[in-house]
């Protein structure tokens, strides 16, 4: 519900909404409740959009959360892997398998990933040509490495795919434990751009985590904007809060919408957090820098796809 009360609307007043969607929206964020916001927005939703999601249709991922609450909003909506992935094969993934069946459960995912990559990649391009020729704008989500495959197998076909005008791409996290195959956020940009038909300012980039109830978006300016349910906090080497309005270190959070975890985490992400008015119009706290703290494990999407991948 955090992520649809803070980033739908973000996306509708500034990229995806109609005329009348704008004009609503504020009043709307303001007067209404979560719960009836989220009705309202599902109720009435984007019926000019269909959606892709890179990734899978059931489980609990950061990105999975925040897909299953976006895409009642759109038109129709489409996964790459139309399966679940269950919390169980996410710990085996995690740790790796101990018994036979753990195996088994783990070959059959990495069937799905790997064996069955190429054919789910193809059936989700056909979705979104299928979607454009019904006169739809897509709007597809994923993380990063997702978009290189899915980029690399449309430049395969020897022609791109022509995403009608206003269609939007949205990517994040992913790549933490991809380093090998990592390329530079504007080399992945022109890439997207170049394979799906979008300019540069129609493809947009977020930072999230599993541990944390929203999805913060980056800006024109660069700045990944903190929504104000989050209290960011940096911690230097020796975990201790610092202060100020210009910091580098350990990203820790207070979120009150935590009920099945405590309320205070320390993530495993270094910063440069700032805190000022941005030229975009949003002020307050902002991540303009993200790197992976020393020794720390690599979890999340990128991780979990990594070891299965591997």
């Amino acid at each position: 519900m955090a992520s649809n009360c803070y980033l739908a609307p973000l996306l509708m007043y500034e990229k995806i909404g109609k005329w009348w969607q704008r004009l609503l929206i504020n009043p709307a964020t303001r007067l209404l409740s979560p719960v009836t916001f989220v009705k309202l927005s599902s109720r009435l939703g984007l019926s000019d959009f269909d959606a892709l999601f890179l990734d899978f249709s059931h489980g609990r991922t950061g990105n999975q959360s925040l897909e299953q609450e976006l895409a009642p909003i759109f038109r129709k909506h489409y996964f790459l892997y139309e399966t679940d992935l269950s919390p169980t094969v996410l710990r085996l993934a995690a740790r790796g398998p101990r018994t036979e069946e753990d195996r088994e459960q783990l070959l059959k995912l990495q069937e799905v990933v790997v064996g069955r990559k190429e054919k789910n990649f193809r059936l989700a391009v056909e979705r979104i040509e299928e979607s454009t020729a019904e006169r739809q704008k897509v709007f597809v989500f994923g993380t990063p490495f997702q978009y290189k495959e899915l980029c690399e197998m449309i430049a395969t076909r020897g022609k791109p795919v022509a995403l009608r005008p206003g269609s939007l791409v949205l990517f994040g996290g992913g790549w933490k434990a991809f380093t090998g195959e990592r390329i530079s956020r504007d080399d992945l940009v022109t890439l997207i751009a170049e394979n799906l038909g979008l300019p540069a300012h129609r493809i947009l980039e977020g930072y999230s985590m599993t541990e944390i109830n929203t999805f913060m978006l980056r800006c024109d300016y660069g700045r990944f904007h903190i929504p104000p349910l989050i209290e960011p906090i940096i911690l230097d080497e020796q975990l201790t809060p610092v202060e100020g309005k210009d910091l580098r270190g350990t990203f820790g959070f207070l979120d009150p919408l935590a009920v099945a975890y405590p309320g205070f985490i320390i993530s495993g992400d270094e910063v440069h957090l700032v805190d000022s008015d941005c030229p975009c119009g949003l002020t307050g706290p902002a991540v303009i820098e993200i790197g992976r703290a020393r020794a720390r494990e690599v979890k999340g999407c990128g991780g979990i796809m990594a070891s299965v991948a591997a």
